[in-house]
């Protein structure tokens, strides 16, 4: 049992909780996440179990798809709902002005990390130090918005879809489009429905996981998979580089980025720049 589950977080459960939920339910010591969501957020959540854990980083830096929903005319300290309203005022704005406004939430983007967050200062969450009265403001950083379409408007609230990089806050976005419309907003409700070519549509509830959830370890990664020639298994097995004559399928190879490379029970996800050389970054022995 090594690989991952998709799950349809609920609201107001944590990641940790459903990461202890899994763990007791299919008895396995081994679980973790791919990408946090805060409690308040649903959404899809990628789980690793066992060996199947070391595969989350590569979750942690694909494209993610929210849907939810900003109100305008309050602001609150943390930018969600979870907060306290810190600031309320009428709203007087037209969907042309909001249509307007959100095309400089598009493209790569400077964005501020939100006070309530777990990005760290000196080694301490920001959200710590928020909790004592102290905001610390940490450098802008670049993201990427794919798309940012509105799915309905109901004012002062709009309904939303956003495909973004890693690291984007969507509650950064709700704060600074309502600055930017001169009045104040807050993300009042917050849903993933996608990371990299999972979508939440294929995904259970914490209390519907089996074992026949678990997407095995050689199936997880949406990377080519080249079959090794017997005669070079311990090169495989022991993590050596894999050259392109060693590879059986070499005409379904790729000219870079990660392959699985699979003899016998071992799976290697390794790295190519240059289609020639395939250098391992993790070695996965089923027989173990």
């Amino acid at each position: 049992m090594d690989g991952i589950i998709l799950i349809d977080k609920p609201e107001n459960v944590t990641s940790f909780q459903v990461c202890e939920i899994i763990k007791k339910k299919l008895n396995i010591r081994k679980v973790g996440h791919g990408g946090t969501l805060d409690p308040f957020s649903t959404g899809l959540l990628i789980i690793g179990v066992n060996k199947g854990t070391k595969l989350l980083n590569f979750f942690l830096e694909e494209k993610k798809e929210y849907t939810g929903i900003i109100e305008f005319g309050k602001e609150t300290d943390t930018y969600d709902i979870t907060g306290k309203i810190i600031k309320e005022e009428e709203v007087n704005l037209t969907e042309d002005e909001i249509l307007q406004a959100i095309e400089d939430f598009k493209g790569v983007i400077n964005q501020t990390p939100p006070p309530f967050s777990a990005v760290k200062h000196k080694g301490k969450p920001l959200y710590r130090y928020a909790r004592e009265g102290k905001i610390i403001k940490k450098p802008e950083r670049q993201v990427f918005i794919e798309t940012f379409d509105i799915l309905n408007f109901n004012l002062p609230e709009i309904e939303f879809k956003i495909v973004c990089s890693k690291g984007t806050y969507i509650r950064s976005i709700a704060h600074d489009l309502g600055k930017r419309l001169g009045t104040c907003a807050y993300l009042k409700k917050l849903r993933r429905t996608a990371i990299g070519n999972y979508r939440v549509e294929s995904a259970y509830k914490p209390d519907e996981v089996t074992k026949e959830s678990i997407i095995p370890f050689e199936e997880a990664l949406n990377i080519p998979k080249l079959y090794l020639k017997p005669e070079y298994y311990r090169i495989l097995k022991n993590g050596g580089p894999i050259r392109k004559e060693y590879i059986k399928n070499i005409e379904d190879s790729v000219k870079n980025g990660y392959v699985y490379i699979i003899l016998n029970g071992i799976v290697s996800v390794a790295y190519t720049e240059n289609g020639k050389i395939f250098k391992p970054k993790m070695v996965y022995l089923k027989e173990e």
